[in-house]
């Protein structure tokens, strides 16, 4: 499995990862727990909510609901990537940073997709167009590549100087 290290100031441009996205689907996760996925060797399912989540919460989750890993899908042929979910939102400058694993295209057959929850379910959330779903644990075998990617803080900028303010009043 090949693996990369990307470190980017928070004001800096990353276009040139995102584009390495595309094409692709992928599962995101905070680095802190990389350690536990290799030990287990698979991606696990979060069907009890025991996992610490990455995207925040996850309970109404339409494919943990059903046993499933969640991925974000690149294929999109447009491009476009809808309702504001970003792969490096979790990224979040000071912290320790993202893994981003890339499936094998060997894969992308097993996956099933977002349309399922159109089929299936109204209340349960999905990120409709972007988010496909894995059924059981994930093995690593499947995962090609590994980005880890951390935004270190730029003093100067606004975020970090909100960010500082709003510490200061906590």
């Amino acid at each position: 499995m090949d693996a990369c290290d990307i470190v980017r100031l928070e004001t800096a441009p990353i276009d040139d990862i995102m584009a390495q996205l595309e094409g692709h689907v992928f599962h995101v996760t905070k680095r802190t727990y990389w350690p536990s996925i290799q030990r287990a060797g698979a991606i696990l399912v979060n069907a009890d909510g025991a996992l610490p989540t990455t995207f925040g919460s996850s309970s109404k989750s339409f494919f943990r609901a059903r046993g499933c890993v969640s991925l974000f899908d690149y294929r999109l042929e447009d491009g476009s990537r809808l309702h504001g979910c970003t792969p490096l939102q979790a990224a979040e400058p000071g912290k320790e940073g993202v893994a981003i694993l890339l499936l094998a295209k060997a894969t992308y057959d097993r996956l099933i997709p977002w349309s399922r929850w159109k089929e299936e379910s109204s209340s349960e959330q999905i990120v409709p167009y972007i988010e496909a779903g894995y059924l059981g644990p994930l093995p690593l075998e499947f995962v090609v590549r590994v980005i880890f990617f951390r935004r270190e803080e730029d003093p100067n900028c606004l975020a970090a100087v909100l960010r500082r303010a709003r510490d200061r009043l906590r």
